[in-house]
């Protein structure tokens, strides 16, 4: 790239930087840099490990904040150089992705920095933050992505965000919070919604902690905890709470089965058993030896008769306790072994073996509204898609269920796949030509 002619830095839309310090020092790396952002006219996306890259020259910040084109920009660490720098630019930016980490102590708001894009402004993701302030409105943003954020700034995104149609929240570190810490932090958040409502907003992950600090008291369509793991009655109790306030259509949670009952899930469910119309679900099993998990699940599904589904989609994944297996088993580690066997048997039986359609058609006996079944075993790539039929007898109700499983050109199966791997925010993430310096 280095020694590419200037003018055809001109038909670039896509950039990656990733650099590393002794290149940066490298002679004419600054020339060249700001060369290229002089050059690059047609510039759409630009993302940078570190914003240090924009600090090697007092030219290559002056050549960045001249770019008329740019979109897209994604800075892997802010400094107050790189902050200064934002400040000045003139393009308006649709999407910005902004890692604040650097400053290690104090988090960063993120408003006052963003506000010169306000107009502009549709998908944000940020990290290390803390929203204090609520002066500027960003009216076209509708996805906003937030990673170690203080979670005490609800009342402030609902005023800065108004339209927001998706919102994900990590806090990072809830898992350190105690009980009283959580039950403290709800009640502001929950009040400062008597004020400002939200009723644009779609989406809403994050984990189950987070989400029930957050106290979300409006209608949202899809609900995804997934990223955090349901372990104990206390996580179950905060989902339930989570749905009532939410009332979703749509849920996405994992469970580990050998630590909170799948047989118990319901009754965390049932808030949203009016609402609720798909259940994506990952269960995980472990043990000392492969254990089939279908009567577990066969009794889990059983239970969920009470609810309304028309989709559900499990994922199945079972891991081995090679600590409780290595114990049990008596084995020893012996230095002075050349090559010693040990006594740890294979399982005959793997998650490979597990019965899909099984799974599918208790499901469809279980639930009488159930339409469709995705069931995954152990891997995405093993997905099989069913639809469920059902026997109408001569006075107009339903006999028995059967499930069929979809062809890979069905529309229905289509629509399935499409919606289950469907990527958010696409102007976000663009495909592209990278280069590297």
């Amino acid at each position: 790239m280095l020694v590419r002619p200037r003018d055809s830095f001109r038909y670039l839309r896509h950039l990656s930087l990733n650099t590393y310090h002794r290149l940066r020092a490298q002679p004419g790396f600054a020339k060249t840099l700001a060369a290229v952002f002089t050059h690059a006219t047609q510039l759409e996306t630009l993302s940078l490990s570190d914003g240090e890259i924009l600090e090697v020259d007092q030219h290559v910040g002056d050549a960045f904040v001249q770019m008329k084109s740019l979109r897209v920009l994604k800075i892997g660490d802010f400094s107050t150089q790189t902050i200064g720098l934002l400040a000045k630019m003139q393009t308006p930016l649709v999407c910005i992705h902004a890692n604040f980490t650097r400053s290690i102590f104090d988090r960063v708001d993120p408003v006052p920095i963003l506000a010169p894009f306000s107009d502009s402004l549709r998908h944000v993701a940020v990290t290390w933050v803390d929203f204090t302030s609520s002066e500027t409105q960003f009216p076209h943003v509708v996805s906003l992505d937030t990673e170690l954020c203080a979670p005490e700034g609800l009342e402030e995104i609902v005023q800065c965000f108004p339209n927001l149609q998706e919102l994900y929240m990590d806090t990072g570190g809830e898992e350190l919070w105690s009980n009283s810490e959580i039950e403290e932090l709800r009640p502001p958040n929950w009040q400062s919604q008597a004020v400002h409502t939200w009723p644009s907003l779609s989406s809403l992950s994050g984990s189950v902690a987070t989400l029930y600090v957050l106290g979300v008291r409006c209608h949202v369509a899809h609900i995804d905890v997934s990223c955090d793991i349901l372990r104990k009655p206390i996580d179950g109790e905060r989902l339930a709470a989570v749905l009532i306030d939410a009332r979703p259509i749509s849920l996405s949670l994992q469970l580990q089965a050998w630590e909170l009952d799948v047989a118990s899930l319901v009754q965390y469910l049932l808030p949203a058993k009016d609402s609720l119309v798909k259940l994506t679900l990952r269960i995980r099993f472990r043990g000392e030896q492969y254990e089939d998990p279908g009567p577990h699940i066969y009794a889990m599904l059983e239970t969920l008769s009470v609810l309304s589904l028309r989709t559900i989609d499990i994922w199945v994944d079972w891991e081995r306790d090679w600590d409780r297996s290595v114990r049990a088993s008596g084995w020893r580690f012996s230095p002075d072994a050349q090559s010693e066997s040990s006594d740890i048997e294979e399982p005959q039986q793997t998650i490979a073996d597990l019965d899909l359609t099984a799974i599918a058609l208790q499901a469809a006996r279980s639930i009488p509204t159930l339409q469709f079944a995705v069931i995954d075993g152990k891997y995405p790539l093993w997905t099989t898609f069913y639809k469920v039929c059902r026997d109408v007898n001569g006075h107009g109700q339903q006999g028995a269920a059967t499930v069929v499983e979809l062809e890979q050109a069905s529309r229905e199966r289509e629509e399935l796949w499409k919606e289950k791997h469907t990527q958010r925010a696409a102007e976000c993430h663009p495909g592209c030509s990278v280069y590297y310096l």
